[in-house]
């Protein structure tokens, strides 16, 4: 396979100013904290059906740590005692020349949490005898984290280690970041990690310990470029009236043995001059390779400025940081004209008399991943056949992020 990577700048990339600019909703009186800086990064996918553009995410979350908490179905909320009580798809990393106490909230405007790790103050479960967050009908609209950083409160110690994943794990390089660790105070006697007995008593790890916090849900951010295909031409046109940073293009066309590490060293470069430091940037770069430079057909992204990804997720933090810096991509996988076309072939096939050939198209349905997912939920408006029914809906049900909030 060959590929080629072009990038194309709508408008001069903003001054520095603009990448360190403050979330919109910290008012002055909030103190500034010297040393410290916060940096995040976040992906958006975006498909051709703006309403249907982040309902694909219930196989992803499925997948993630059984101890990542959510609103998920089959996922907890953090359990917090009393005693704990405290006053208060993105990632993000912390860096201070001293430890100290942070309150960290995102609000989801216009959509919800689904996923998120490390424990949060809000929303949690409280073991006080009140029926707490938990019992709440209306689904979570922001997330709250009250963490130490650097080291856990002072006079207090931990042996704490960030839970096991799988070798190969996404989370694996969101850990080899050099920033600073991440301290929450574990909950209630389900989620203490048990060390070991002294005296007859046991010996519980009352802190978590993780290099960052991480979250996930579902937000809706519109189709912000279009991209039109003319034989051998690609056209891209902006939406929208903010800047469109760092376009790229990428589609068949180099030498096997420069890809996918040319597009990573290309991306990185672009992270970092938008404020990430490299190891972040070569984080982001790592874990999205395979759906920004391996995937099938036309791929699309680019990066948002950080005041538009400050309406979408409105960040505020207690104490203000000196600097922080907000990278969000937007993603469009499989952009090419003829893709609704072949999905359709393909689930045509479903309906076979050949079983093989039944199997195969499902399995490649399944390999062609978010994209597909949009045109297969309209094809199953339309179908008749009860096989066909059963094995769209296969595919839909486990990628259904309508499903998998819960309700």
């Amino acid at each position: 396979m060959r590929h080629r990577s072009w990038v194309v700048l709508f408008a001069t990339v903003f001054a520095w100013v603009c990448l360190v600019a403050l979330s919109p909703g910290l008012t002055v009186e909030e103190p500034i904290r010297k040393g410290l800086e916060v940096h995040e990064w976040g992906v958006f996918c975006v498909h051709d059906d703006i309403e249907l553009a982040n309902a694909d995410m219930r196989a992803e979350w499925a997948a993630l740590p059984k101890f990542v908490f959510g609103q998920t179905a089959g996922r907890d909320l953090p359990i917090n005692q009393p005693r704990y009580a405290v006053v208060e798809k993105p990632v993000i990393f912390f860096h201070t020349d001293q430890p100290l106490a942070l309150e960290v909230r995102v609000d989801f405007s216009g959509g919800m949490p689904a996923v998120w790790w490390p424990r949060t103050a809000y929303p949690s479960q409280q073991l006080d005898g009140c029926p707490g967050d938990a019992k709440k009908s209306e689904r979570f609209r922001h997330l709250e984290w009250h963490v130490q950083l650097k080291e856990p409160p002072k006079g207090q110690k931990s042996n704490a280690q960030p839970l096991a994943v799988d070798k190969g794990h996404w989370i694996e390089a969101l850990r080899a970041v050099k920033a600073d660790d991440v301290f929450t105070q574990a909950g209630g006697s389900g989620d203490i990690e048990i060390l070991g007995r002294r005296g007859g008593e046991i010996v519980v790890e009352p802190f978590e310990r993780e290099r960052f916090i991480y979250y996930d849900g579902l937000v809706p951010i519109g189709k912000r470029v279009s991209v039109t295909v003319e034989k051998d031409e690609v056209f891209v046109a902006s939406r929208v009236k903010h800047a469109v940073l760092d376009v790229t293009l990428e589609f068949t066309d180099v030498d096997v043995k420069e890809w996918p590490e040319a597009g990573l060293v290309t991306l990185t470069k672009q992270l970092k001059d938008a404020g990430l430091f490299e190891d972040e940037a070569k984080s982001l770069a790592e874990v999205w390779k395979k759906d920004f430079f391996q995937a099938d057909g036309l791929t699309l992204f680019f990066r948002l400025p950080q005041e538009e990804y400050e309406k979408l997720l409105p960040m505020k933090l207690r104490p203000r940081p000196e600097k922080l810096v907000r990278v969000g991509l937007v993603l469009h996988p499989h952009c090419e004209p003829d893709f609704a076309d072949r999905v359709a072939a393909l689930a045509k096939e479903l309906d076979d008399n050949e079983f093989d050939t039944r199997e195969r198209a499902q399995e490649r349905l399944e390999e062609m991943g978010r994209a597909a997912f949009v045109h297969l939920r309209r094809l199953r408006e339309k179908v008749k056949s009860p096989e066909m029914q059963r094995r769209l809906d296969d595919l839909l049900d486990r990628r259904d992020a309508a499903k998998a909030i819960n309700r």
